[in-house]
């Protein structure tokens, strides 16, 4: 049996992903899987911290350190 868990800190890092339009940033490295349900949820849930304390440290990171996250977030994108 395998054991299948939803790690939060994981998550967060693909909503993070999400919300900074990181797929317009950097096309190449998002593969798209069509989940257009839960990718509008975040959106809309998520949208009104796009300009807090976080992302723009998070921005920082991918600017300066062209930090990149390739697993979670591949399946909001259709």
């Amino acid at each position: 049996m395998i054991k299948v868990i939803v790690d939060k800190r994981t998550e967060l890092l693909g909503i993070i992903l999400l919300i900074i339009k990181y797929k317009k940033r950097y096309p190449s490295l998002v593969k798209e899987q069509g989940n257009d349900q839960y990718r509008d949820f975040i959106i809309n849930n998520f949208s009104c911290y796009k300009k807090s304390k976080t992302i723009k440290i998070f921005n920082k990171l991918i600017k300066k350190y062209c930090f990149n996250y390739d697993h979670q977030f591949i399946y909001f994108y259709s």
